[in-house]
Formats: structure tokens, C-alpha cells, sequence
């Protein structure tokens, strides 16, 4: 009886593997060459054939990466289109067009290539399909209870079923309202293929182009919110080993200050801190009447800022430890990142959980005299572990509790929740030149971020928060 038993074992595994090494002839038979010869030339066929290790590839057709619209270029003023081809002994070129973005989201080719880039060893090509393979590509089975699914690129993805066939919501068509069309769906062993009409592609809206632009029943209700943000944690340009913002307007949630103080982070003489970073986040954005429950309890206001500037500058203050508008824009920025939480929590998906925030505590460093065990504290702090927020989801609702206990409600109203945004970072061959080349330009870093509208303010310290002094950060 051991003896069928291992043979049948056996069998089924030499059936297994079998069904496993289909994938890259099914793609060639199926109109998907270019991913075919992508996924085997980046190693990334490996990932579909995980033995005991269910995925989801979502594969565009040939005739569907002649379309890509090239994310180097989204914060530029003139987008481009790539036109993927296999050439010659199936190499692989890139045909790179201008392109109108027209008001339903699609794109349309302008006139003749621009420039070609050849060859998959080419930096900027293996760059974009590497980022575009990323977030094709989910480590998970299909689940009927599941909307939502995170793929190797800490992105996220909808997908569902509808009777026999598939709908997929990137955050790019997710943001113009129509889903890609999956031409076909096949079951390879633990892989499910589904081959698509357009590759998925990330939404070009950054945190803070999400934050200014959304409007609900035709209120921006993120604007009194976006301000705070936009005092204290947006930047365009920063120094952080040349990179650049995509959202050339506003730019990413990013803050640079004086080495020694409280939040920085990095170099020994500027501190970049950096909101996001490569990962996947939520962000609970007060709505205009929850900013104004903030500004009650003692936010400082924009007025407040221009008046602790215009004192600065009267008494030579600016850049000092004295500053008083450096210590109104770390109470903004503490209370900007209190909302901000690590991991993507969406509506749809039933959660109950306690989440870290980007906002650290604060611990006095004590210093010990061994010949009198006597305590003394100089003045200097140093973080401690994050703030936490208190999350559950159920029903369609969401709630969050801060650290005093207070518990807010996420607005359930179309366009106030589940907004997607992405942050890019961009690196130039030469990152100190002056004008850049976006077709000489590479996807350094990037982060996924869902946004949710809430009715009142998240408060971490109702006794301190707001009383800030501009605080030394102890020099390891």
C-alpha cells in the first residue's frame, strides 16, 4: 500500500512541474510574446512557477504594449507613449512617442517616434519592465471574498470575478472609472494567467495632487488639510542622492531641516525625511470641518506661520534653535504624520488591527553619573517607538481610534475613501544636471498610498501635542 502510494505522489508531482513549465509556451501561443521573453530574461518566470505558492500574472498582449505610457513622464508636460516590439532575433525595442492625454484618462499617439531604445539590457527598458512586472505579478491566490490584492511591488490591485470572466482595476483605470479588459483567463498549475487588453499601471497622482484635487458633491474637502501638508511636508526637489518628484507641482511628502533636530534623518549636514518610503501606507485625511475641530484643539493655523515668520525675520531668528516658525512647522508636521499609518487599509476589505504610524515618540536621554548614581537629562531627545492607531473594519465602514482613545468614522461617500496615489522618485544618469532628460530618467523608489477622508482630527498627545518647542535630537 506505501509503495502506490509514493509512486501516485510522484506522478503527480513529475505532473505538477510539468503543468508549471507551460506557462512561457502558453504566452507565446497566446498573442503575449514580449511577456514571454521579459519573464525569461529577468528570471521573472520563476515567480509563476512556485510550486506550492499560489499567483496571479497579469499579462498584457503584444498588441497592448504598444500603448505604455511611460511613468518617468507623468510629471512632465508632454507625456510619452512606448511602443514595445520584438525585433530581429527577438530583441527587444522601445519606440518612444509623445502623447495627448485626453479628459477620459486615455492617451493618444502624437505623429513619429522621438527616440528608440533597444535591447533589454538597455537601463531605462529593463527599468520600466522590471517596475511593470512588479506590479503584475500578485504572491496570492484568487479569493471570491477578496477585492483587493498587493503585488510583488507593494501596489494594489482590484480584481474580480464576474461569472466566467475577470475585471482588473489598476490605480491608473481605477482613477478614469473602467477596468482592463481580461481577453482570457487560464489555471497553470498554482498560476492564474490573466491576459489583458492594457498593462496595469500605477496612478500618476501623487499624495499631495490627491489631497488638492479631490472633490466630493463639489467641496475640495481636503483643502484645509492640504495647506498643513503643504507648510511643512512637500517638496518637489530634495538632495537625497539626486532623486526628483514625478509630481513636478507640488512633489512628494518629503521634510528638510537643520542635522540635530527632532525627525531628521540622513546626511550629516541638511536631514531629509521621508514621509514614504518603498512600501505601502494609509493616509486618514481630516476633511475641512475635522481641520477646524484641529485648529480649535490648537493647530496652528497658516496665519500663525506668517506671523512667526515675519517675527524671525524681525529678530534675526531664521534657522536658529529660537525659530519660532521651525517650531510651528514641526507641530504641522508631527500632526501630519500622525496620520499617516503603515499598511494599506482599504473599505472593502474587513480588518481589525493596530497600526504604526509615521509619528515617533520622543524619549529624554538620561545621562548616568557612575560615582554618584545620580540622573541628569541636558536637554536632548531621542525617537522612540511609533504612535499607534487602533483600525477596524467592518461592513463597509471604517473606524480609527487614536492614542486617546478617541474614535473617528472614515466618510463613506463616493470619492472620499479608497483613493489611490503613488509617490515616484526619479534619478537622472548625471543627477547633476540642470535640465533632465526624462528618456535618460529611472524609477529609483516608489510607494503605494490609499487615502480615506475622516470626520475629526487624530490626536496623540492632547496635553503636549500642540505646544511644541524646536527640540535638539541627540548626535550618535
Amino acid at each position: 500500500m506505501k509503495r502506490v502510494i509514493i509512486i501516485c505522489i510522484l506522478c503527480w508531482t513529475c505532473h505538477f512541474i510539468s503543468a508549471q513549465n507551460d506557462i512561457i509556451p502558453i504566452l507565446q501561443s497566446k498573442n503575449a510574446e514580449i511577456m514571454s521573453e521579459v519573464l525569461t530574461k529577468t528570471n521573472y518566470d520563476i515567480y509563476l512557477k512556485q510550486e506550492f505558492i499560489p499567483t496571479i500574472a497579469i499579462i498584457p498582449t503584444d498588441e497592448a504594449l504598444k500603448s505604455y505610457i511611460d511613468l518617468v513622464s507623468y510629471g512632465q508636460t508632454v507625456k510619452k507613449m512606448w511602443e514595445f516590439k520584438l525585433d530581429g532575433q527577438s530583441q527587444l525595442n522601445a519606440y518612444v512617442y509623445d502623447c495627448d492625454e485626453n479628459e477620459d484618462g486615455t492617451f493618444t499617439k502624437q505623429g513619429n517616434s522621438v527616440m528608440t531604445l533597444s535591447g533589454i539590457g538597455n537601463g531605462c527598458i529593463s527599468n520600466r519592465i522590471k517596475d511593470l512586472l512588479d506590479n503584475s505579478i500578485i504572491m496570492e491566490p484568487y479569493s471570491e471574498n477578496k477585492i483587493f490584492y498587493k503585488t510583488r511591488g507593494n501596489n494594489f490591485v482590484q480584481i474580480e470575478r464576474k461569472g466566467n470572466s475577470y475585471q482588473v482595476y489598476g490605480s491608473l483605470q481605477r482613477n478614469v472609472g473602467h477596468p482592463i479588459i481580461v481577453k482570457e483567463s487560464i489555471q497553470v498549475g498554482t498560476c492564474l494567467l490573466l491576459l489583458t487588453d492594457e498593462p496595469v499601471m500605477g496612478t500618476p497622482n501623487s499624495v499631495a495632487k490627491t489631497l488638492h484635487d479631490t472633490e466630493v458633491d463639489g467641496e475640495a474637502i481636503f483643502e484645509k488639510f492640504f495647506d498643513i501638508v503643504d507648510a511643512c511636508a512637500i517638496s518637489p526637489v530634495n538632495s537625497k542622492n539626486g532623486w526628483r518628484a514625478a509630481d513636478q507641482t507640488y512633489g512628494n511628502l518629503y521634510n528638510e531641516k537643520d542635522a540635530g533636530m527632532i525627525g531628521a534623518e540622513d546626511s550629516r549636514t541638511r536631514k531629509a525625511t521621508y514621509l514614504l518610503n518603498n512600501y505601502h501606507y494609509t493616509i486618514y485625511a481630516p476633511t475641512n470641518e475635522a481641520m477646524d475641530k484641529a485648529f480649535a484643539a490648537g493647530l496652528p493655523t497658516l496665519e500663525d506661520l506668517e506671523a512667526a515668520e515675519l517675527y524671525d525675520d524681525e529678530n534675526d531668528l531664521m534657522g536658529t534653535a529660537q525659530s519660532r516658525a521651525d517650531s510651528i512647522r514641526e507641530v504641522m508636521l508631527d500632526f501630519v504624520k500622525y496620520h499617516i499609518q503603515d499598511n494599506a487599509v482599504f473599505v472593502n476589505v474587513e480588518t481589525a488591527g493596530v497600526f504604526n504610524t509615521a509619528k515617533t515618540k520622543l524619549i529624554k536621554v538620561i545621562s548616568l553619573d557612575e560615582t554618584t548614581d545620580e540622573e541628569t537629562w541636558n536637554g536632548d531627545y531621542t525617537p522612540g517607538r511609533p504612535y499607534k492607531l487602533s483600525v477596524q473594519v467592518k461592513n463597509g465602514q471604517m473606524s480609527v481610534t487614536d492614542c486617546n482613545g478617541t474614535t473617528t468614522k472614515v466618510v463613506i461617500k463616493e470619492g472620499a475613501y479608497n483613493l489611490m496615489a503613488r509617490e515616484y522618485w526619479f534619478t537622472d544618469e548625471d543627477s547633476r544636471r540642470q535640465f533632465v532628460n526624462p528618456n535618460t530618467m529611472r524609477l529609483n523608489n516608489s510607494s503605494f498610498v490609499v487615502i480615506h477622508a475622516i470626520e475629526d482630527p487624530l490626536i496623540f498627545d492632547a496635553e503636549n501635542q500642540f505646544t511644541y518647542t524646536y527640540k535638539p535630537l541627540i548626535q550618535e
